[in-house]
């Protein structure tokens, strides 16, 4: 028999245990409460009360502290472990005031600080250090301020984290927790800042530019569509105005303008009278715009009513349904801060359609659930679950784009994992077995060619008969001619894993492949070749220089160092005497990697990617058969098929679920007792997202069920740079570049803090300024004025340039060329400002080194608009022409922002030559491609 508290919402299975709990402070507060809740004002009962806080609030939002009176000390009860259980004591809190408060809905703009203090997503800090920051609050006399428990369990409208977190249980019946997918995708759609940037409809273009670019999206259907309050929807028989034809709507597309089409299949008997040129016709299907369409009864428009605020939407009479498609993500991350070391299984999510330019943008993504205990796939089921729950019951929100009422199915785009877990979704054993490839049936023997591709019928088929093998023996004989090992595995019903889990840049090539061939590299230099690459690695410019020892403990190097290693290994290691063989690996390889990182596909790329990849593996296949045992070597050959299907490999970087790593560490070991971590860590991650929703402007429901969102005042306050560093930056502007930053940047500066402002007399020679002159178009140009010199400048790109360092800019005949940067100039010209900066000319030769083009700098100074500056390009000084020597002695290094005098090894470079010979490192990323002198495809053909 369980004893029920009625107050508190607790059961307890002894009696004793239940007396016990009526002698709490706990239970005595929650008691007055709910005495308090009774009282009547006027004959009308009043409900507005909050757990944990000095007394009910009044009709202006303030404690009347004569109503009921606690201490400070149990204004600070807290739960045994310090985290609220689900459904626990803790279910009454703060509801939610009328929308004309300033700081709805939170109760002050102190709430909403101390709210943000105990629920940043970025900064997670412990119960000890929040009790103390009350405690300097009350010590300084600060009024009104609320209970900590008041604040830890607030809740706004019908947004509680309670909804986001659902309870399951692994296959060992083990308790799981993790946050509804379906509930993020609801907060996502209906934030305003995130809805406009997702991508609605799959797009058939010949240039793959995005994920909905790819095939595989075209295989989710959206099922609705509107045009001028008309809606359609998929199965839905409609006209082509244009000439009368009748057909049922297949799916919907987006064009490259942007524009809703849809794909028509025509009626048997119209078929052939399709002779209308806006019309393409493929079979029995034809694409037209949304406008040529029409139907015999015209639904229900929609009720887009808002109110003059802005911010109250009734909800319409007709609901769109709207297909959601996500990325999921599934990793091991490690829980351990000593040596006892455990794994820790996690999951997130984002939204397919990102676009890429806010791929990284952690307000796209969004965790779902880790644990311990339970393996990945336990995870993975209870988040399939429920979003294969969608599919029969479709949730409903509302769309901050369009401003109405949606429902939202969700379906599985693709799954991005690392090699471990991509063998684990497809049942499949490993980089051990004889069959190495999850994806088709390449061995070490047929490693540089893709074989027989594997299918989800086929895998489960042979599952089938491994549990129907009698002994071991012949279970372990077909695993090994297979490769397929046998286990319960959700994804086969959501998706084909063999095809749907693409090779992030990250793991295939930064930590996969770039990695395997410099460590062979590597390991084939003498001891004093390896100092000769050190020193040459630390020689760079500063853009490009690596100073840390990066060939020591290769096999420890995160990501980022092999990112940039091998950008500028080809140069580094020919300096250092590398084989011919291997330089030329070296060299297939970073142009291979500068390809990947590319932001957009056409036919012509996809072909010259293919071809560069069988260029690697032939050299492989002839020199270095030990790289044949490595599988991300061979998945290689998959590479452009995932392209065609999931868009540019950028689209699904591993990188942004990656960093979110160390804040899961983070919120772990500042959990009170570290007894419930899946528990704890879902609350805490929910909360921060229910925070980031509602300062983001995220529309919500209230308790009378109308849609609604946080004030301007709170919006604003979210975007104060104080806020920005706690919580993160909340809006899809990139922080780097600023359209409103000044075009010149960093001026020579006196000690007195002020620009140096000169006659332009001083300017010298007297001819490149008039020059320059005439080139901004100056009318009569004349060294009457004043300037001001400055040591930067910023591209048509946005990048910014600095003194020394190298650049594109167009010439007069419009051509481009190359130079250093040396100083800019702002021209002060009575009521007109302009801008010129000063290079030093360089010629780009025919000749090449290592695929490149080699520039030839002859000390000739030029002067260039600031407008015609087009972007930085690296350049790498060409050592072994120059003669450039190793030396060791004394030189000057930077450690702890200090500069120390240490004895090493360093790299001088000649420069007393009247010409000094570059080479631009087309292997760089930043390397601009759509210049002559950078095209990948020229420089392919020259290694």
């Amino acid at each position: 028999m369980a004893f029920r508290c009625v107050v508190c919402d607790v059961k307890f299975d002894k009696c004793n245990h239940f007396k016990r709990h009526l002698e709490t402070k706990k239970h005595k507060i929650n008691d007055t409460f709910q005495k308090l809740s009774e009282k009547t004002v006027d004959g009308e009962q009043v409900h507005e009360t909050c757990i944990g806080s000095t007394g009910p609030y009044d009709g202006d939002g303030h404690v009347n502290d004569h109503d009921f009176c606690v201490s400070d000390s149990d204004a600070e009860i807290q739960d045994d472990d310090g985290v609220e259980e689900l459904g626990g004591a803790y279910t009454n809190t703060t509801q939610i005031r009328g929308s004309n408060d300033e700081w709805f809905p939170f109760p002050s703009k102190l709430s909403l600080l101390l709210y943000g203090l105990l629920h940043s997503p970025t900064h997670h800090i412990s119960l000890e250090v929040a009790k103390y920051v009350w405690f300097i609050l009350r010590e300084v006399g600060v009024p009104n301020i609320p209970p900590i428990n008041q604040v830890r369990n607030m809740k706004f409208g019908d947004l509680n984290v309670e909804d986001l977190i659902i309870k399951g249980e692994d296959d060992s019946g083990l308790p799981l927790y993790i946050i509804k997918p379906s509930e993020i995708a609801k907060l996502n759609m209906s934030n305003p800042t995130i809805s406009p940037n997702i991508a609605r409809y799959p797009r058939k273009t010949t240039v793959i530019k995005e994920q909905r670019d790819g095939t595989r999206l075209r295989e989710i259907i959206s099922p609705w569509a509107s045009v001028n309050n008309i809606h359609f929807h998929v199965g839905e028989p409609v006209k082509i105005t244009n000439n009368a034809l009748a057909g049922v709507i297949r799916a919907f597309y987006e064009s490259d303008e942007q524009n809703v089409l849809a794909e028509i299949k025509i009626a048997e008997g119209d078929r052939n009278y399709v002779n209308d040129d806006n019309l393409m016709e493929r079979s029995r299907l034809v694409t037209v715009p949304l406008t040529s369409l029409s139907k015999d009864v015209e639904p229900s428009v929609m009720n887009d009513s808002i109110t003059t605020s802005g911010q109250l939407v009734e909800k319409p009479k007709e609901i769109p349904k709207v297909s959601i498609p996500v990325n999921l993500f599934i990793d091991d991350t490690s829980t351990n801060v000593s040596k006892r070391w455990q794994p820790m299984h996690c999951a997130q999510m984002q939204l397919a359609g990102v676009p890429l330019q806010f791929r990284n943008n952690e307000i796209y993504s969004n965790f779902l659930g880790a644990s311990e205990h339970a393996s990945v796939l336990s995870i993975s089921k209870l988040i399939l679950q429920d979003i294969e729950s969608t599919q029969q019951n479709p949730v409903e929100t509302f769309d901050a784009d369009m401003k109405t009422c949606i429902e939202i199915k969700m379906e599985v785009a693709s799954l991005i994992a690392d090699f471990n877990m991509l063998s684990l979704a497809c049942n499949h054993a490993g980089a051990t077995a004889l069959k190495f490839c999850p994806k088709c049936h390449a061995d070490r023997d047929t490693c540089s060619s893709k074989e027989r591709e594997r299918f989800p019928q086929e895998t489960v088929r042979t599952i089938e008969r491994l549990r129907l093998r009698g002994t071991e023996q012949s279970k372990k004989s077909l695993k090994k001619q297979t490769g397929v090992k046998d286990y319960d595995n959700p994804f086969w019903e959501v998706l084909n894993p063999h095809r749907d889990i693409p090779s992030g840049v990250l793991h295939l090539f930064h930590l996969g492949t770039s990695k395997h061939l410099l460590k062979v590299c590597i390991e084939s230099l003498s001891e004093n070749k390896v100092s000769v690459l050190e020193s040459h690695l630390s020689g760079l410019d500063s853009q490009q220089q690596i100073t840390f020892n990066i060939c020591k403990n290769l096999n420890s190097r995160q990501g980022k160092d092999l990112k940039k290693f091998i950008q500028v290994a080809p140069f580094s290691l020919a300096f250092a005497g590398l084989n011919t063989v291997y330089l030329k690996m070296t060299c297939l390889l970073a142009l291979i990697n500068r390809m990947v990182c590319k932001d957009s596909f056409d036919d012509e790329d996809i072909q010259l990617l293919d071809n560069l990849v069988k260029k690697y593996l032939q050299i492989v296949e002839e020199h270095l058969p030990q790289l044949k045992n490595k599988v991300k070597t061979h998945l290689l050959t998959h590479l452009t098929d995932e392209i065609s299907r999931h868009g540019p490999p950028l689209g699904y970087s591993e990188d942004v679920f990656e960093k979110r790593h160390g804040l899961i560490r983070a919120k772990l070991f500042n959990q009170e007792n570290q007894l419930a971590r899946s528990r704890d860590t879902a609350i805490l991650f929910g909360k921060s997202c229910v925070f980031l929703h509602v300062l983001m402007g995220g529309f919500f429901q209230t308790n009378d069920a109308t849609w609604t969102q946080s004030t301007k005042s709170v919006q604003e306050l979210a975007q104060r740079k104080e806020m920005i560093d706690f919580l993160g930056h909340l809006s899809t502007k990139d922080p780097n570049y600023e359209s409103h930053m000044p075009v010149l940047l960093m001026p020579i500066r006196c000690n007195n803090k002020k620009a140096i402002l000169q006659e332009l007399s001083s300017f010298h020679p007297q001819c490149l300024l008039l020059q320059g002159l005439v080139d901004l178009g100056t009318p009569s140009p004349t060294v009457d004025g004043k300037m001001i010199t400055y040591q930067g400048c910023r591209s048509q790109d946005g990048s910014v340039i600095k003194e020394g360092m190298s650049l594109a800019y167009m010439n007069r005949e419009n051509e481009v060329e190359i130079g250093l940067f040396k100083r800019g100039y702002l021209i002060l010209l009575e009521n007109q400002r302009k801008s010129l900066i000063t290079v030093e000319k360089g010629h780009i030769q025919t000749t090449s080194f290592l695929g490149c083009p080699i520039v030839h700098l002859k000390n000739e100074t030029d002067v260039v608009p600031l407008h015609r500056v087009l972007s930085y390009v690296p350049l790498v000084h060409h050592c072994a022409q120059s003669h450039c020597t190793i030396r060791e002695g004394r030189t000057t290094i930077r450690v702890e922002q200090e500069d120390k005098d240490v004895y090493k090894r360093f790299l001088v470079h000649n420069m007393n030559h009247a010409i000094r010979v570059y080479v631009v490192n087309v292997f760089s990323l930043k390397c601009p491609s759509e210049f002559p002198f950078s095209d990948l495809k020229t420089c392919s053909k020259k290694l």
